[in-house]
């Protein structure tokens, strides 16, 4: 039985809760920064598998954003994930579903999602944000420094449009199986250009679409962890005559989503400094693991992924500079 109801346009929802001068262009300088990532700065996107209490995540993000005085080899980058990929879930991600209980009260969720975003960018902390439905990409891009295309949608041909045409560096994960021609294909096709149409802010609209800033991200697959595959995966992109970065997710497969792994694989992917490897990406909040999902979830603590807690990844980060330090 098919339910509707209109949705605002994203110019009406962007007139209600503009993106101040000053703030669009820190975003910019965001973006530079990630277009090409420099080999004495690794960007490390990390934060909560998903947005659901934007109270507490904004107080995690402000204590992820205080690291980045004192670790400035890194460029620090938050996870505003408020888009699911739902595989047997109803909830579709805070965006969507605010209330938790499969309503999808869909305004209320942009309101207060550009709310917060807007917040933690005055902050001046950049926002990762993977992007799930194409229709609901002109309601938040603007505000997004970089944009993650996950495993579940490499393949699809109009998530590669969206990509192409977002004003923003793009990371392409690897596929569910853990190959990499998706992530090379994808990129492959946004670098070069092609006619295609879109959402924008006043609605659907034809654009040549063409994005040169895009990476690769290594999450690992059915078959297991790929994180050793970064050199593998720079020559691979190099060999098609592509540009582009290559990323770790320490979560998902390559740590069969288990905390005690990710802290591992990320301490030593700090330890060993590789050069293939140009940033990383991990999951963490307040505490450790996750929850059964509920409406009324405890504060701090994953409802989605299993996550570390901040206070393991500022540990290892504190042994990591002092162990660099002394190589």
């Amino acid at each position: 039985m098919l339910q509707s109801r209109p949705l605002p346009l994203a110019a009406s929802i962007q007139e209600k809760l503009p993106l101040h001068p000053e703030l669009k262009e820190m975003i910019r300088r965001g973006r530079l920064l990630l277009q090409q990532p420099l080999s004495s700065i690794k960007p490390l996107i990390l934060g909560p598998c998903s947005i659901h209490d934007p109270e507490t995540d904004f107080f995690l993000a402000e204590k992820i954003g205080l690291l980045q005085k004192e670790h400035p080899e890194f460029l620090f980058v938050f996870r505003c994930h408020l888009e699911k990929p739902r595989s047997n879930h109803y909830w579709r991600g805070f965006l969507m579903d605010p209330d938790l209980d499969g309503r999808c009260d869909f305004e209320k969720g942009i309101l207060l999602s550009r709310k917060f975003m807007i917040a933690l960018v005055e902050q001046g902390i950049p926002l990762s944000y993977e992007f799930i439905d194409p229709f609901l990409a002109p309601y938040v891009d603007d505000l997004v420094t970089v944009g993650i295309i996950g495993a579940r949608t490499v393949y699809s041909q109009t998530h590669r449009q969206l990509a192409a045409a977002l004003p923003m560096p793009i990371i392409f994960k690897n596929s569910l199986d853990g190959r990499l021609d998706g992530v090379l294909d994808a990129m492959e096709l946004t670098q070069n250009g092609f006619f295609a149409p879109k959402m924008g802010p006043n609605g659907a609209e034809m654009v040549y679409a063409k994005n040169p800033f895009t990476h690769m991200m290594l999450r690992g697959g059915f078959l297991g962890p790929n994180h050793d595959q970064a050199e593998q995966g720079k020559k691979r992109i190099e060999n098609r005559g592509l540009k582009g970065s290559v990323f770790v997710d320490c979560a998902h497969q390559n740590s069969f989503k288990d905390p005690a792994l990710q802290i591992k694989l990320f301490e030593q992917i700090l330890s060993n400094d590789s050069p293939f490897i140009d940033g990383i990406m991990i999951e963490c909040h307040l505490e450790e693991g996750n929850q059964p999902f509920s409406k009324k979830p405890k504060r701090g603590l994953s409802i989605t992924d299993p996550c570390l807690s901040l206070v393991q990844v500022k540990q290892s980060l504190k042994v990591s500079k002092t162990v660099l330090r002394h190589a």
